[in-house]
Formats: structure tokens, C-alpha cells, sequence
């Protein structure tokens, strides 16, 4: 008999319950007490599990030949596309398919892109992948919007596996150079981020939504942090610092790496 004294009560829940009892209830019909706390041992596990299987997937990439590899690439982007849609009908069948629930969030096209990437290796998508969709997906799996969700729920899974599924795709296309980060071609991703940007603001604006998180920040997330102190919609100074900031830096974070190992290896310079 598991004894429950000093659990939290999230973990008694889980204990008291078949964890499949509510692996497919949506979120605003669960109980109060069955979600997991950010960066707790639930969010620690899925985190640990998610980078192992990610650096063991790309160790193998890396094994492969030249036409694996594709075929791979085709397999990741096809995972990404499939997480998005197998999503959309778990929420068609539970009455929860909304307008909420267009793919004009960052995460949602990045999987779009890296399907449509694995197809058509056009640069500028490589870019927006690289420098623009990986750290989002990061941010979104150091502080997940789902942990109202049990540490099991179809939601939590999806969650975890399509981002760690970004992250993938896009390792494995640095590994095999199909995506060159280049600090000159940055204008690229602000190009894309402003033509998408724009008339998202002003359809969460009409009809409430807030996609981009551009109308209202990311509760827990860093942007709340800036929001509560420039206000909103101040913020979006912030925001777009923040995404300047952060998309040069993984450019010239890969330039760095680039330099180091071929110093180390012994190659010519060269950064790209």
C-alpha cells in the first residue's frame, strides 16, 4: 500500500486514480489537483527523457548515409505534422476545437515549416527554423503551458514530443548542413517574423485570441516578467528586443562553435 502522507496532492490524485482515467479529459474539466509543478520531479523527467532520446536519435542520424538521412528528415517533419494534427482531433472529438486553435502560434509553425523543410529545403526557412522556432520551442519546454494537464495526459505527451520533435529536426539539419545559420541572412527571419506578426496582433485584437503571445504575455514565461515591469502593451518593446537579441545570439553562438571546432580540428577558418 503506497502511503500518501506528505505527498503533494497532484501526486496523490495520481496515486488515488488509474492515470488512464483521465488521459483523454480536457483541461477545463479536470480537477484543480492533477496538474504538475514547473520544474518538478514530473517536468524534470520529461525534460531528462526528452534530451536523451533527442542526443540518441541525432547520434544516429549522424550514422547514417547521405539518402537515410533524407529519409529521416522526411520521417521527423512527418512526426511534426502528424503531432499537429492528431491534436486538432483529439479536440474536434472532445468539443474543443476552436479558434482558439488555429496554427498561428510559433511552435505550430514550426512544425508546418520543418514538414514543409524536409520537402523543400529552402534557406530562409532553414533560417526561421534555426534562429527564430528552436529557442521558442526551448522556452516552451522550460516553462510548458500545459501543466494544469496530468504528468500522463495525451496533452502533456503531445506536448513533450512535438517540441523535443522541433528541436530534433532541427539538430539533425545542422548536423547534416541543410540549415547554415548566417548572421547575414538574420533579415530573413525578421522579415517572416513581420509579415506574420503584424496581422496576427490585429486578429487577436478583433476576436480575442492571442496568438504570438503578442497581445498578452505567456503566464510564468519571461515576457509576464517584462510585462509587469513596461506594462502592456509596452511590453512588445521588450518582445521585440528580446527576439532581437535572442535570434542574433544563436547565429553568432553557432559562429562561435563553428570557430572552436575548426581550431580544434584543425581546418580553415571558417564560420558558415
Amino acid at each position: 500500500m503506497i502511503r500518501l502522507i506528505g505527498m503533494r496532492p497532484w501526486q496523490k490524485r495520481i496515486f488515488e486514480m488509474n492515470i488512464f482515467d483521465l488521459f483523454f479529459v480536457y483541461g477545463s474539466e479536470l480537477p484543480e489537483t492533477v496538474g504538475f509543478p514547473m520544474y518538478g520531479i514530473a517536468h524534470i523527467l520529461w525534460l531528462a527523457v526528452g534530451v536523451v532520446l533527442t542526443v540518441l536519435l541525432a547520434i544516429l542520424y549522424r550514422r547514417k548515409s547521405e539518402k537515410t538521412r533524407r529519409r529521416m528528415d522526411l520521417w521527423i517533419g512527418s512526426f511534426l505534422l502528424f503531432c499537429i494534427v492528431i491534436r486538432d482531433i483529439y479536440l474536434l472529438i472532445v468539443g474543443y476545437l476552436t479558434i482558439y486553435e488555429l496554427p498561428f502560434h510559433l511552435c505550430t509553425m514550426a512544425g508546418i515549416l520543418g514538414f514543409i523543410h524536409s520537402i523543400k529545403r529552402a534557406d530562409w526557412i532553414g533560417q526561421v527554423l534555426y534562429a527564430l522556432c528552436l529557442p521558442g520551442t526551448l522556452v516552451a519546454l522550460t516553462f510548458p503551458d500545459w501543466i494544469y494537464y496530468p504528468p500522463i495526459h495525451f496533452i502533456t505527451m503531445q506536448g513533450f514530443l512535438y517540441h523535443f520533435g522541433v528541436a530534433l529536426y532541427v539538430l539533425c539539419q545542422l548536423i547534416s548542413k541543410r540549415i547554415r545559420p548566417d548572421i547575414r541572412k538574420i533579415w530573413k527571419v525578421y522579415l517572416f517574423l513581420l509579415i506574420i506578426a503584424v496581422p496576427i496582433y490585429f486578429f487577436n485584437k478583433k476576436l480575442g485570441t492571442n496568438y504570438l503571445f503578442i497581445n498578452v504575455p505567456s503566464a510564468g514565461s519571461p515576457l509576464e516578467w517584462i510585462a509587469d515591469f513596461m506594462g502592456n502593451p509596452g511590453y512588445l518593446i521588450g518582445f521585440g528586443i528580446l527576439t532581437v537579441v535572442g535570434t542574433c545570439l544563436m547565429d553568432l553562438g553557432f559562429m562561435l562553435a563553428s570557430w572552436i571546432f575548426n581550431k580544434v580540428k584543425g581546418y580553415p577558418d571558417k564560420a558558415g
